[in-house]
């Protein structure tokens, strides 16, 4: 069956899009994980939901749940504990529109837990009709007639991006791909390469190619795309997700259950502050044993943790490891690392993780200033809201790596502040690994204003480093009695390229009562050279378009390394008290584009704030023809001018992840060296120091040869002087 994907709707209006920190629209679970896990079906994690609970010494505190529809088609949606498959609910979503649901209202008299949210398209008519891409369970069956010789030609119909097979079945038996067959295709023709000793048909016999659609990129036909995020108030539910100036307020959002082990930039009991960890076991059927390791900052993950802790929990069962309340004294600092148990113990799914910072606030109202802390497995590398000392606010980054890594900082017009190497303290070299590379451990480095490089009121903080790692960026403001005292936290960001989306469920412009946040996006063009423009659209709850006075697309050009900021408090056309969701469009873009948004009453004692990082909607609104893959090169990767640049293969603007690469060193000192690798973040260091020309080529086909019809890039690449060099 051909995909048929998403046309360009109306230009997108005008407005925000803000979204849930670190959702994922199709996150899935590890293992035998909980859920629905049709390829028809998108799955949205929403780590822990309270309904009452008390812990950090403050409560009851209580969630909200708000989740979006992204789509132009109506979607319907399934809210479920992880260890019931019974949904607390299943109702249809109209297109754009967005839901809200207090957890009481959803969770009656029972405990806070994780909650599973399952989408899949309410009426896959409606959605072809509106230019949806909806995926077939059997795709398109080909029936071949096994050859004589080594492959098997077969010719698709119907499919124009391409195809991939699933399955080669015959005699009731499924050979497996890699072993005992391998596949390649070439637009509309599919080539079947039977192996040496490998299970095969029979000359003659017949056997059935399984075609599964894909859709523009080359994925899977997607399912829609939702988004959503956890209002967290106390001490009531904000009923209709609008804080009333009585609660404290911020979002605990994030992604959890796709590997065993995770980790977390910072953990405290200092200043006053307390730390409380909320995991789920989101197995559905087998208890789980979590065990948590805290690393004192300066101290290296080779050496024993400074504090350790263990539970096993039952399915669904949520474990609040409050650090103080654990034995955990006053001063500490650091960060977190923790994992589940393996399949082999029985435990399929990983944990769903929170992690709350609160600290009590001096004042005649005895106010609190929180923090939730957003975790996400898969780190970005830009922080596009940093607040100067002009600001009223202090501004921290957390980071846990390696060695050490650059933080680059640019004013909102994209011009360049300052660059400062930042070692990461407690790091260690690992001098018995290796001897061709340099490895180390990891550790912790923690900055706050003055140490940060920035001196405006307001800057982007871009972080290179030769690997991914946990960070977060604080935001704190504290208030003279009677006045606000806010806290915000979020993690760093990577962004979306070129025609794909970002949402944001919860948009508002507080009422004259005090009812409600102020809304501001901050856009980031992630580009070290070249304009992003983007397009931004807002939707009233029952998903109607909410359009711009000119009733004209608003499109925002954004400079290389700029930042747009929006405030809805600014935009006249928009009422007081409104609240509703947003969409960005990225309509062209040279690299990616990253975005925040912040949930503030500036002068409301008593409400707090929210950083809410944007959800990315890794699919598409378009319809153009399939870009050409090609194959890019970012040399400013490449720390200090040493070592390997940044090789991306792209369809389009998209970033293909597992694409095959083959890396070859055809001049100098490393002449010879050849690899052939699915990751361009794992390449090794070279052994002998100076300049190699080095040459890259994207393997499309399989054929583990660079071919002239392939992307291919010739670089030079330098290496520092190695000990024992030549």
């Amino acid at each position: 069956m051909a995909p048929r994907r998403w046309r360009r709707f109306a230009q997108l209006a005008c407005v925000l899009a803000l979204s849930a920190a670190g959702l994922w629209p199709t996150a899935r679970l590890h293992g035998q994980s909980p859920g629905d896990q049709s390829p028809t079906v998108s799955h949205l994690l929403l780590p822990f939901v309270p309904n009452g609970e008390t812990y950090g010494g403050v409560g009851p505190w209580y969630g909200t749940l708000v989740v979006q529809n992204v789509e132009p088609a109506p979607v319907t949606l399934r809210l479920r504990r992880p260890e019931v498959p019974r949904p607390l609910v299943e109702e249809t979503l109209a297109p754009h529109a967005t839901r809200i649901w207090p957890a009481p209202v959803l969770l009656g008299s029972g405990t806070g837990t994780a909650i599973l949210a399952e989408a899949r398209w309410a009426d896959e008519q409606e959605a072809l009709a509106a230019g949806g891409c909806v995926w077939s369970p059997l795709g398109e069956v080909i029936e071949v007639t096994r050859g004589t010789g080594q492959q098997d030609i077969v010719h698709s119909k119907g499919v124009a991006a391409g195809v991939s097979v699933d399955g080669v079945i015959f005699g009731g038996q499924s050979p497996v791909y890699g072993q005992d067959y391998t596949w390649r295709r070439e637009g509309h023709t599919i080539t079947i390469t039977w192996l040496p000793g490998g299970r095969a048909p029979q000359p003659g016999q017949v056997y059935y190619v399984h075609a599964t659609p894909l859709d523009r990129f080359g994925a899977e036909c997607p399912p829609p795309s939702i988004a959503g995020a956890v209002l967290i108030t106390t001490p009531q539910p904000a009923l209709d997700g609008r804080p009333d100036g009585r609660q404290v307020a911020v979002s605990a959002v994030g992604r959890g259950g796709e590997y065993p082990s995770y980790q977390v930039a910072l953990v405290q009991t200092n200043n006053g502050w307390d730390t409380v960890l909320h995991l789920t076991n989101l197995d559905p059927s087998s208890p789980c044993t979590m065990d948590v390791s805290l690393y004192a900052t300066g101290v290296s993950d080779e050496e024993n943790p400074t504090f350790t802790f263990s539970r096993t929990l039952a399915p669904g069962q949520t474990w609040h490891l409050d650090l103080r309340e654990a034995g955990v004294p006053d001063g500490f600092t650091g960060w977190a690392s923790w994992a589940s148990g393996s399949p082999l113990e029985g435990c399929f799914a990983g944990p769903s993780v929170v992690v709350d910072r609160i600290k009590r606030v001096a004042g005649p109202d005895g106010q609190l200033a929180v923090l939730v802390l957003s975790f996400t497995v898969s780190q970005g590398h830009f922080a596009p809201l940093v607040f100067g000392p002009s600001s009223g606010w202090n501004t921290g980054v957390a980071v846990v790596g390696h060695k050490a890594f650059a933080l680059h900082a640019f004013a909102p017009d994209g011009s360049w502040l300052k660059s400062v190497e930042v070692p990461i303290a407690g790091s260690q070299r690992l001098l018995d690994r290796d001897p061709y590379q340099e490895l180390w451990s990891r550790g912790q480095t923690i900055l706050y204003r003055p140490d940060l490089p920035v001196a405006q009121a307001a800057a982007v903080l871009e972080f290179r480093s030769g690997d991914t790692y946990p960070a977060v960026t604080d935001l704190v403001r504290y208030g003279e009695p009677g006045q606000p005292s806010q806290a915000m936290s979020y993690p760093l960001l990577e962004g979306v390229s070129e025609e794909q989306r970002l949402a944001l469920p919860l948009v508002q412009r507080r009422s004259p009562g005090g009812e409600g946040f102020d809304t501001t996006l901050y856009l980031f063009n992630a580009a070290f050279e070249g304009t992003a423009t983007v397009e931004l659209q807002l939707f009233d709850l029952d998903g109607t378009p909410r359009m711009a006075p000119a009733g004209q697309p608003w499109r925002i050009a954004i400079p290389a390394y700029g930042t747009a900021s929006i405030s809805l408090a600014d935009l006249d056309w928009i009422p007081e008290g409104w609240q509703g969701s947003a969409v960005v469009t990225v309509v062209e873009a040279p690299h990616r584009v990253a975005g925040l948004a912040t949930l503030i009453s500036d002068d409301v004692v008593g409400d707090g704030g929210a950083a809410l990082p944007l959800t990315p909607i890794l699919t598409t609104a378009g319809s153009a023809e399939p870009p050409s893959p090609r194959l890019d090169v970012d040399p400013s990767n490449a720390p200090g001018g040493l070592g390997w640049p940044d090789f991306s293969p792209r369809i389009g603007s998209t970033w293909v992840i597992g694409a095959v690469l083959i890396v070859d060193v055809i001049d100098g000192p490393n002449a010879g060296f050849h690899l052939v690798t699915g990751s361009s973040s794992l390449l090794p260091k070279l052994p002998r120091g100076g300049t190699d020309t080095v040459r890259v080529c994207w393997d499309l086909d399989g054929s583990t040869t660079c071919d002239p019809s392939e992307p291919e890039v010739v670089v030079p690449v330098t290496w520092a002087e190695q000990p024992g060099s030549p």
